[in-house]
């Protein structure tokens, strides 16, 4: 039972330690990146991504983003990699409930190691999809070494080692997050069902309404984070259209008509009006 509890509170001890270094890691990035912009005296600022799931349920994962990384990292567009890091997991999650054995021997290299480097391309469709998974991760580390090249030049390296490292916390945390909420909600539907059957009417409501005061300081905070993401976005896309606006507008230059002027010619004797017939 001590074992039990000591292993329970290393594993939050260390999921702790690990969202508080994805927060201040990421932090830390930025002002990295500055420093390292103006040694290298360059302007690029990345590629800037901002992407979320559409629709109201794309808010749920952005909200937990959001916890992780804090607000005001939340609302900038440095750490698109990892948020891609952390949507790629996703596949390597339901691959997992699949097969976990099999997902453990491939990135084991036990795979490899049995069945020789052909394995990789003969050993099934969850292999395949695992490849396929490996393929998208490398497509995401040459976008990220590209924008690091591009912007800091000779010290990319530093920039693609600090993002890589962060990109790999975020997948992890994000595994950790999605197999502990399935735990949960399994545990909260058998509360639910054991509650339903074995208390009465009265404890149950006075619990349902304790329930519901802790629902409500989530879905307040939800509410919020929705309304500023929002109005985020809009203010985003209101400055990409200014800018592209304004570009087109100096581009193309209005030219002024031109203006001939005829020469006047002068007035005879006979044409100068005459107040009196004489």
């Amino acid at each position: 039972m001590i074992n039990l509890l000591l292993s329970i509170l290393a594993f939050g001890v260390s999921v702790f330690l690990l969202a508080v270094t994805i927060r201040f890691g990421l932090r830390n990035i930025g002002k990295l990146d500055a420093y390292f912009s103006q040694k290298n005296n360059s302007t690029y600022a990345g590629f800037q991504w901002h992407y979320r799931i559409p629709f109201d349920i794309g808010i749920i994962p952005e909200y937990f983003f959001a916890l992780v990384i804090a607000y005001d990292n939340y609302f900038k567009r440095n750490w698109w990699p990892l948020k891609t890091a952390a949507f790629l997991s996703l596949f390597l999650f339901f691959a997992g409930l699949n097969n976990y054995t099999t997902v453990m021997s491939y990135f084991s290299f036990q795979l490899i190691r049995e069945g020789g480097f052909t394995a990789l391309f003969t050993s099934g469709s969850l292999v395949l999809f695992l490849d396929l998974i490996m393929v998208l991760y490398l497509a995401l580390f040459t976008l990220l070494s590209i924008e690091s090249i591009r912007m800091h030049g000779i010290y990319a390296p530093v920039r693609i080692a600090a993002y890589s490292l962060l990109s790999f916390f975020m997948a992890q945390l994000s595994l950790i997050t999605i197999s502990l909420i399935l735990f949960f909600t399994f545990l909260y539907i058998v509360f639910k069902i054991i509650k339903f059957l074995f208390f009465s009417s009265r404890r149950r409501r006075r619990n349902e309404e304790e329930e519901e005061s802790a629902s409500n300081i989530l879905n307040k905070g939800m509410k919020e984070f929705k309304v500023e993401l929002l109005q985020w976005e809009e203010e985003g896309v209101t400055e990409d259209e200014t800018t592209t606006y304004a570009h087109n507008t100096n581009s193309s230059k209005k030219e002024r008509p031109k203006i001939t002027r005829r020469k006047r010619k002068p007035k005879e004797e006979e044409d100068i009006p005459r107040l009196h017939p004489d």
